[in-house]
């Protein structure tokens, strides 16, 4: 937590991170806290149902966690699925808005993913937060690329190409810039 002030999970709208960020860091009881949870859950997701008990325990943890920590510790959690939201869905909306995700019609979901990774972490490092690092929850299939998110036979394996390829950039520059200024550069007279 000293270091490391933000987790990104692939679960959740991109849309939804600033509202559950504002949640976790509140100071109100728990039942309230489990209230307003399951009014962000029913739009979390673009799927119907969301049965994964464990994201919602996450949060919880987080909460518990933040409960206890002073405002500049508490930790971020930013949700990196795509943008959407279930007010005034309907099926021909909802048939469009799966469509939209297809490989073959424009950026991929794992690519949407990565780069609603990229645009949140790139707010990070040019804010005036003293913690820029992050741990990265991703499952199998969007970590490692080649996935058929929707069973249609289309693979977008960007998931994590621009994900990793954005760490080899900052990893790198920070070698680069540890290397100069250790260097001790004399003038020549």
């Amino acid at each position: 937590i000293a270091d490391v002030g933000n987790v990104f999970l692939e679960v959740g709208s991109v849309k939804k991170s600033e509202q559950l960020n504002a949640l976790l860091k509140q100071d109100i009881a728990d039942s309230t806290f489990r209230k307003e949870l399951i009014l962000i859950y029913r739009d979390l997701v673009f799927y119907p149902l969301w049965d994964k008990y464990n994201h919602y325990k996450l949060m919880t943890g987080v909460f518990e966690i933040n409960k206890k920590l002073p405002a500049e510790k508490k930790i971020n959690v930013w949700l990196t699925d795509v943008a959407f939201s279930w007010e005034g869905m309907t099926e021909e909306k909802y048939k469009e808005f799966i469509a939209t995700m297809s490989v073959n019609k424009g950026m991929g979901r794992d690519s949407m993913m990565a780069f609603n990774f990229i645009k949140q972490f790139d707010e990070i490092l040019n804010s005036k937060a003293k913690r820029k690092k992050a741990l990265i929850i991703y499952n199998a299939p969007h970590a490692y690329g080649k996935f058929d998110c929707f069973g249609n036979g289309e693979y977008d394996d960007f998931s994590t190409s621009g994900m990793y390829a954005k760490m080899l950039f900052l990893f790198i520059s920070e070698t680069i810039l540890t290397i100069l200024s250790n260097l001790r550069i004399r003038s020549i007279p």
